[in-house]
């Protein structure tokens, strides 16, 4: 039986499917990153919260929503396996205040 890739070895695969990255790069890079798991109803960012970070999914799925004015939920996206989610309009905000 085949074992699981690292998530180092899946974020590699992700990247050369766009084009030839070494693996000091990608050392690099991994590096700069931080491996966090989360249970199944947990909330990756909450509603409120200033998003600070992209997140590369490498096992399960998920899905940014929004709660409208009638109180029901708006789903605007879904991040299956390798794949990145960022919640660009918060994350450019907090980018754009934190510069040093």
């Amino acid at each position: 039986m085949k074992s699981a890739k690292t998530e180092k070895e899946q974020l590699a695969a992700y990247f050369r499917r766009y084009g030839k990255i070494s693996i000091p790069d990608i050392d690099y890079f991994f590096t700069l990153m931080q491996i966090k798991e989360f249970s199944k109803s947990e909330f990756i960012l909450e509603a409120g919260k200033t998003c600070k970070h992209h997140y590369f999914i490498s096992k399960g799925l998920t899905r940014t929503l929004y709660i409208d004015h009638k109180g029901s939920e708006k789903i605007t996206q879904f991040a299956i396996e390798n794949w990145w989610l960022t919640n660009w309009d918060s994350y450019k905000q907090w980018k754009t205040k934190n510069k040093s």
